[in-house]
């Protein structure tokens, strides 16, 4: 995972796909292999493709609040 943020009520894993590296049927397979066995472990798997971060850089920060808020917010150090 790219990132992580661990919340009171669980963690999300923040995957952060590049068109180049995740465009062939055998990286989108392991991408569904690794979505699966995060969520066996009771995390939420945020993937955010790169050209979605680069258009909509704030819209990425408000889904991965959002998706914080519902597992109670991040869990503060």
């Amino acid at each position: 995972m790219d990132f992580a943020v661990i919340c009171r009520r669980g963690n999300i894993a923040i995957e952060c796909d590049n068109l180049k590296s995740h465009r062939s049927p055998q990286q989108r397979a392991r991408d569904r292999r690794k979505d699966a066995f995060l969520w066996r472990l009771g995390w939420t798997v945020v993937r955010l493709p790169e050209h979605v971060i680069t258009s909509n850089l704030l819209g990425c920060i408000s889904r991965i609040q959002t998706e914080a808020r519902a597992l109670g917010g991040p869990c503060e150090q």
